[in-house]
């Protein structure tokens, strides 16, 4: 796992960039005093971020999310959503010091609403695919069905 510093500079980058979801993440991986420090809030206190920090693990978040929101946002051509769980799954490889993941969420083509992206982090990270034949099609670049008007197509 990234030390606090590294997560904090993670952080700060992708704050910088418009429509950025990746610090959402990150977040919750900070101990106390660095999330303390990076949002400035003087009325939070150790006890109140432990409660909600819990005990988080990067994959097992990132699986979870992969099925109850990245799948059915993708195969729902909804696009910022799309794009939210793309940048989420770099998030947790990059808690998880998983290169080959990152180089994934940043190199493979993002066609329809991510799905080559997620396709091919599932296989990485030996989570489940759903089976549906628009999720094949969608993850080989090809529309979600023969002549899609939602945008995957194009």
């Amino acid at each position: 796992m990234p030390t606090q510093d590294q997560i904090v500079a993670r952080i700060k980058k992708k704050q910088q960039e418009l429509l950025n979801f990746e610090p959402e993440v990150l977040i919750y991986y900070l101990d106390f005093d660095h999330v303390r420090e990076l949002l400035q809030v003087t009325t939070l206190t150790r006890e109140k971020w432990q409660e909600e920090v819990g005990y988080r693990t990067p994959l097992a978040e990132a699986r979870t999310y992969m099925a109850e929101y990245g799948w059915p946002k993708t195969l729902g051509h909804r696009g910022i959503s799309a794009e939210r769980t793309i940048q989420k799954m770099a998030a947790w490889a990059f808690l998880a010091d998983d290169q080959e993941a990152l180089r994934i969420t940043e190199e493979t083509d993002y066609a329809q609403y991510g799905a080559p992206i997620l396709w091919a982090l599932c296989l990485h990270w030996g989570f489940d695919v759903p089976g549906d034949a628009a999720v094949t099609r969608m993850a080989s670049g090809r529309a979600c069905r023969p002549g899609c008007e939602e945008g995957c197509g194009q």
